[in-house]
């Protein structure tokens, strides 16, 4: 569910938008009554339509999240015009996750995530003493040969540490450099998990059992989980901090 290479997952992605949304939802009370331009939202609803009328000729039904998007801006512009569409903005942008890459180019990124894990995760077996030999996406020991697999290269966790630190942003209202670098910071943590993920799956025997494969990786998901939070307290100490604008209806 979370280590997935090639497919993405809507439920998860669902969950988060859904959340986002629940905690939006005092806001957009207080805009509604605001209408948008009907124009403006017709055109929101066209796009929407046409992106999903396109993904059912095509049979890429993944489109229908796109689609989704246009139309919960529609809605939200139609009941609290500007206002309840820069609510909902952030939220709705998180459904671009449901939308898996095209293969071609989902390869060759989990490609370049395989070698360089299995490159880190050899450089991590030397600094413990442990001599190894790293020949492509494949770690040879004396006792064992140790392939990184797509499932294991590390993308899905550098796309699920991204969503859950826009939760975080949003939870703690940071705003503008805070939260890019937040944001920004799961690539690098993702891949740095990542590869203590395939250093503990090497030195423990009964990883190839997938109760205990999937375990580890939550567990280093978790991981991941609080290095942000770390992180996000750094940056709170460090940085200026403004306080997050709130919205105030016109009487």
């Amino acid at each position: 569910f979370f280590f997935e290479h090639s497919d993405t997952s809507p439920v998860l992605v669902l969950a988060f938008v859904g959340w986002l949304l629940f905690r939006r939802l005092p806001r957009l009370r207080r805009t509604l009554g605001h209408r948008g331009s009907p124009l403006a939202t017709a055109a929101l609803f066209a796009t929407g339509v046409a992106v999903f009328v396109w993904s059912q000729l095509i049979a890429g039904y993944d489109l229908q999240a796109v689609a989704l998007f246009f139309e919960g801006l529609a809605v939200a512009h139609a009941f609290g015009g500007l206002p309840a569409l820069r609510i909902v903005l952030v939220p709705a942008s998180l459904l671009i996750f449901a939308v898996p890459i095209p293969a071609p180019l989902l390869n060759a990124i989990v490609w370049k995530f395989q070698i360089a894990t299995a490159e880190y995760s050899g450089f991590l077996l030397h600094l413990l003493g442990q001599p190894a030999l790293v020949s492509g996406e494949q770690i040879l020991r004396a006792d064992q040969v140790f392939q990184i697999i797509e499932s294991c290269s590390g993308l899905r966790t550098v796309e699920t540490l991204a969503m859950l630190a826009v939760l975080m942003v949003d939870l703690f209202r940071r705003r503008n450099l805070h939260a890019a670098l937040l944001i920004g910071a799961a690539l690098p943590v993702g891949f740095l998990v990542n590869g203590l993920r395939a250093l503990t799956l090497i030195f423990n025997p009964h990883s190839n059992i997938a109760s205990i494969h999937n375990a580890q990786g939550i567990a280093m998901l978790l991981c991941g989980v609080l290095v942000l939070y770390g992180l996000d307290g750094l940056l709170e100490r460090f940085l200026p901090q403004r306080p997050a604008r709130r919205y105030r209806p016109r009487v």
